[in-house]
């Protein structure tokens, strides 16, 4: 699965547009900062979309037809939904940057694919570690961004298992390194 150190995306991307396979897209995101900051400051989101692969291939060529027309390489949303100075989302419309959004609920909606998401603000999980350590429990030992990540991606091979199906789960991450991938 690699060429010369480099990951070889091609071994997966097949593996995605095979018949019965499940895919689950895993992402995390955070809202703060700006126009967010009224409604939860210092969320962290992380969220899974469990798609059947004999749809990915319609839905690949919808996405990336509709960003070529936007003039964008990619969906993310927190550069959709609040747009740092240097994402070029900023110079989308807002009505676009909507639409994006219903474009990405009608395809998860129509085909059949489900979502799991979890959540937890910095402040939430700073608490639940002075509740932990209150009770005589040792130091959780992880940061909120790692404990997110371990109950979803727990969660997910649980829910895999018991369906007894071939997965592929994709996680959007850089690594200490600094290589993307999970």
């Amino acid at each position: 699965m690699t060429k010369g150190g480099e990951f070889d995306p091609t071994h997966a991307l097949s593996a995605m547009r095979t018949p019965g396979t499940t895919l689950v897209f895993v992402d995390d995101t955070d809202f703060h900062g700006g126009a967010v900051d009224r409604l939860l400051p210092d969320l962290r989101i992380l969220a899974a979309v469990k798609l059947d692969s004999g749809y990915y291939a319609d839905i690949e060529a919808v996405i990336f037809g509709r960003l070529r027309d936007l003039g964008q390489d990619e969906f993310h949303a927190a550069d959709v939904f609040n747009p740092k100075m240097a994402t070029s989302w900023r110079n989308v419309t807002i009505a676009d940057r909507i639409a994006m959004f219903e474009l990405m609920s009608s395809l998860i909606d129509r085909s059949g694919a489900s979502m799991r998401y979890i959540f937890i603000s910095n402040e939430q999980y700073r608490q639940m570690r002075r509740d932990h350590s209150e009770q005589g429990n040792a130091d959780l030992g992880v940061s909120r961004n790692a404990a997110l990540k371990r109950v979803m991606l727990r969660s997910l091979r649980l829910e895999l298992s018991d369906e007894c199906q071939r997965a592929m789960i994709m996680i959007d991450q850089v690594n200490r390194a600094g290589f993307a991938g999970g």
